[in-house]
């Protein structure tokens, strides 16, 4: 199977330029390339950028070379933007980052049919929001009578915005929006039980993720630029206001 091609510093600086470089370099330093993979020949990561968005980078080689390139930031159709910069240097100063994505498919292909099932159970327990998907593609989820739907369990989604505070690097840049990514993804389960009419577990999960930010807030070093947190609040305070004028004649349930 084919290889990334070794690249140096030379070689980074002549793709991207000396100040994308500088600024590349900076990144990896702050902590700004994050959720970095290796799919066979394509290097991708996600990326914080000076203003406090966050960039998906993608970089594919050949047998010798770069033969691609993307970032989803306003110059990224260049190619060679401080983000790529970023994600190039992160390559080759911290190539442990990345997960071998393929290493970790043909791990899943070696497990037999009971390692699968207690692997997705312990995926479900983690994040009870695949159970919809695992619905989706059993081939006997449409033959099958419809089944009660699980309980609600409030403590795992509590363990889950515990965690992600408890291991979020708080003293780099770009820490909130790691730390919102995956509260918003917990949210998203919240906004599907609105939707569903089922305000009791969605107002659940909109307490835990407020109360989980407002208990962390003061003690994490947040960079007053940033705000990430802030907008996950809002965001579910205002599906919190969507909740009490819906469930307008639920007394225990608006209180």
């Amino acid at each position: 199977m084919s290889t990334i091609p070794t690249l140096n510093e030379r070689d980074i600086r002549s793709f991207v330029g000396e100040q994308n470089l500088l600024n590349g370099k900076k990144y990896v330093r702050e902590g700004a390339i994050f959720d970095a993979r290796q799919h066979h020949m394509t290097l991708r990561a996600s990326c914080k950028g000076s203003q406090g968005e966050t960039y998906r980078v993608q970089v594919t080689f050949d047998d010798n070379d770069i033969d691609e390139t993307y970032c989803s930031c306003p110059v990224g159709n260049q190619g060679n933007c401080k983000h790529i910069a970023g994600l190039l240097w992160t390559w080759h100063e911290r190539p442990g980052m990345f997960i071998e994505m393929d290493k970790v498919e043909s791990a899943l292909t070696d497990l037999n049919k009971a390692e699968l099932v207690s692997l997705m159970k312990q995926m479900l327990q983690l994040h009870p929001d695949l159970e919809g998907l695992v619905e989706k593609i059993s081939p006997r989820s449409s033959a099958a009578p419809k089944q009660k739907r699980v309980p609600f369990n409030q403590e795992l989604y509590r363990r889950q915005v515990d965690e992600i505070f408890r291991t979020t690097d708080r003293n780099k840049w770009g820490s909130e929006a790691r730390a919102a990514e995956p509260l918003l993804r917990i949210q998203s389960i919240a906004d599907d039980y609105v939707k569903q009419q089922n305000y009791d577990d969605a107002t659940s999960i909109y307490e835990l993720i407020i109360k989980g930010i407002l208990d962390n807030y003061d003690t994490f070093r947040w960079h007053a630029d940033e705000g990430d947190l802030d907008d996950v609040v809002s965001d579910c305070v205002d599906e919190l206001g969507t909740c009490l004028k819906t469930a307008h004649d639920d007394e225990k349930l608006r209180e």
